[in-house]
């Protein structure tokens, strides 16, 4: 398991840096469109959500399902 440091006071940028590490990861994309979801980006959530689901294919997480 690896270990991401972003600074404190540009918590913004972690976004990026998980996007850079994991692209195409379902976990990622989802936990990620969950903290844009509880910060007020409801829409921009629901797109990583559709990614994530699209990047697991039939089989996918039903936890990705459930959040949309």
């Amino acid at each position: 398991m690896s270990y991401v440091a972003v600074p404190a006071e540009q918590p913004e940028k972690l976004p990026l840096v998980l996007r850079k590490l994991a692209p195409e990861q379902a976990s990622v994309l989802n936990n990620l469109a969950m903290a844009y979801t509880m910060d007020g980006q409801a829409a921009r959530g629901e797109e990583l959500l559709r990614q994530a689901q699209v990047s697991q294919g039939a089989n996918g997480d039903p936890r990705v399902a459930q959040n949309l």
